[in-house]
């Protein structure tokens, strides 16, 4: 299958292993014909020295002077996409992707024209299956999150249309990302991906989960390990801020 429709956006930041990892497992499509955007988040390890020796085809590289966070950052690859692109998947740097699942999600996009967002089945690298999609993100489901792990959850077998599909990796209709712009840039860190799952409905898009494909995904959960610190203070500040656009906190 050619993927040159496709580009693929990536976000690192000081976490070499797993973007090597991740870009590694992308080389069949990437030389397939697809492109790929890593956007390095101010990284002061050695993730560009390592990215810059993998040579792989179709790869640009972006380099920030400060971390800017998920949406911020990502916009940065959504305006760099060039117009061959039909497509774009988010991808989290933490994931590793099965290429018979990234073509069944392309062939299930340009078959569904109704469809703006896709979420695969995400699984740990054990293959445990996690919370792929999710309800309204309100006060009460994250004390739910807090008081009861939730990281993982035995997912419905079958595609549903759910409120949202996780930002670690979805699959976006360029046509959407046309008509309903950019990810919300006030929102540093979550909940970026609800968001724009919300713009993509009213714009007229359904949003679908898919078990049939299967993205490894190997969770951090940074905001939960570290309640107090400042990725999890910016997190608690994009909430508020989704609560007050949406005036809607349950």
């Amino acid at each position: 299958m050619n993927f040159e429709e496709l580009t693929i956006i990536i976000l690192t930041c000081n976490q070499s292993e797993y973007t090597v990892r991740c870009l590694e497992s992308l080389r069949p499509v990437l030389n397939d014909g697809a492109r790929c955007i890593l956007i390095d988040n101010a990284s002061t390890d050695d993730t560009l020295e390592k990215v810059r020796g993998m040579s792989l085809p179709g790869l640009t590289v972006m380099t920030l002077d400060k971390n800017m966070g998920v949406a911020p950052a990502r916009n940065v690859g959504l305006k760099a996409i060039d117009e061959a692109t039909k497509f774009v998947l988010i991808l989290d740097n933490d994931t590793i992707v099965d290429t018979t699942s990234l073509k069944f999600m392309l062939l299930y996009m340009k078959d569904h024209p109704d469809f703006g967002i896709l979420g695969p089945r995400l699984v740990s690298p054990r293959g445990v299956i996690q919370r792929s999609f999710k309800r309204f993100p309100g006060i009460g489901e994250k004390v739910r999150n807090l008081l009861y792990d939730k990281s993982t959850v035995n997912t419905i077998p079958q595609a549903v249309e759910p409120f949202y599909v996780i930002g670690a990796c979805q699959m976006i209709r360029r046509s959407l990302i046309d008509k309903i712009g950019y990810l919300d840039e006030r929102i540093f860190f979550g909940p970026e991906d609800a968001d724009y799952c919300m713009r993509a409905r009213k714009a007229g898009y359904k949003v679908i989960y898919h078990p049939d494909a299967i993205i490894v995904h190997d969770w951090q959960r940074k905001s939960r390990k570290r309640p107090f610190s400042r990725i999890a203070r910016k997190h608690m500040y994009g909430l508020a801020y989704f609560y007050m656009k949406y005036h809607r906190v349950w």
